[in-house]
């Protein structure tokens, strides 16, 4: 059940850098998600990894790590 839940916040977290990248091809239709929905994704991917860790190996507590810092770059490219 751990590696499930943390497998998870990993894939959220991939999400968004996917996201982002898809962003920049050209010829790729254009969608601008919003901040929010970004936070939103990341702020579920460090819940998983959390939880992750508490329900089996202490490990998945460096995963909640690679979100929060994704976040905290967004919100300071964006300055929000």
């Amino acid at each position: 059940m751990a590696n499930a839940l943390g497998s998870a916040s990993i894939l959220c977290s991939l999400a968004v850098w996917v996201e982002a990248i898809l962003h920049f091809v050209p010829g790729f239709p254009r969608y601008d998600p919003p901040f929010k929905r970004w936070a939103a994704t990341l702020g579920v991917a460090i819940i998983l990894s959390i939880v992750a860790a508490t329900r089996g190996r202490r490990l998945w507590l460096l995963a909640s790590l690679w979100p929060l810092a994704t976040l905290l770059l967004l919100d300071y490219i964006v300055g929000t």
